[in-house]
């Protein structure tokens, strides 16, 4: 095993995700992948009459504080003291979750990918996220989830 895998939203499950995975990572000697995608902000609204309207700048400046809030938390991960003993690497996308998380998984030969799922109710449990969802039913890696 050489890399793992760990999406981030920078939630509690998704911390706790990579805790186990920097344990695995730790004892196999394999590296870490830590991945944010930031979906685009959608280009186009409705008016009050249903009509489309273009917006003038301000998804696009919205989407790119959310890349510059994903790089600055990407990279206190990376150089957080707890994880020096692992190689951890950021990868920061723009679009869809599921289709970021399965290009890098391509791109970077993911070995395991270890998410964080935030079920605490019982209906919560039954159902994955969505994207967890989706990369559990569809990956032909094995997936983890926390």
């Amino acid at each position: 095993m050489k890399n793992i895998l760990v999406p981030t939203d920078f939630s509690t499950a998704a911390s706790n995700a990579m805790d186990v995975a920097f344990d695995i990572a730790k004892r196999r000697g394999a590296g870490i992948v830590l991945l944010h995608v930031v979906e685009e902000a959608e280009s186009e609204s409705y008016n009050i009459s249903g009509e489309v309207t273009e917006e003038s700048g301000e998804n696009r400046l919205f989407t790119f504080k959310l890349l510059e809030k994903g790089r600055k938390k990407l990279t206190e991960f990376i150089n957080n003291p707890a994880y020096e003993e692992v190689e951890v690497v950021g990868e920061l996308r723009l679009g869809n979750a599921f289709h970021g998380i399965t290009s890098i998984i391509a791109e970077q030969n993911v070995d395991l990918v270890v998410m964080g799922v935030r079920g605490h109710s019982a209906a919560e449990e039954i159902i994955l996220g969505s994207t967890t969802e989706k990369v559990v039913r569809r990956c032909k890696k094995p997936v983890l989830t926390v």
